[in-house]
């Protein structure tokens, strides 16, 4: 496999319950969750596709902090899923807080925009998931 030419890091004050929430609820495939030698979460990824996110946790010495302590959100990621409508509806099932319906977008994209629950919100468009992993 080649090697992803770019890999997204997202910041999270509970890691390991961020990645079971984008598991659970967003459909991404869970990858490694290494631990410290005190047992504390270090690293951790989830699979989409060929595309690897990794997750880390708050270190105030490298200067990382988590999206949801910011006033604003920071940004996002696009990700391609084939049933828009069956995300919506799994996701909001699963406890995502969704702030709109599946929309079509002038730009040729529908979308809905999930809300935050647990640090990550994002936007699901018809044929493309965007998830701002705050």
């Amino acid at each position: 496999m080649k090697p992803q030419p770019i890999i997204p890091l997202r910041v999270y004050d509970d890691m390991e319950a961020a990645q079971r929430f984008l598991v659970d609820v967003f459909g991404f495939k869970q990858g490694q969750l290494i631990r410290d030698s005190s047992g504390r979460p270090f690293h951790a990824e989830v699979h989409t596709g060929d595309s690897v996110i990794w997750i880390h946790r708050v270190d105030p010495e490298h200067r990382l902090v988590s999206a949801r302590s910011l006033p604003a959100q920071p940004g996002g990621l696009v990700v391609f899923v084939d049933d828009v409508d069956a995300h919506y509806h799994h996701a909001r099932g699963a406890g995502a807080t969704i702030d709109s319906p599946p929309t079509d977008q002038p730009y040729g994209h529908g979308s809905i925009r999930p809300g935050t629950r647990r640090g990550t919100s994002g936007t699901s468009r018809r044929d493309v998931k965007t998830v701002s992993l705050t």
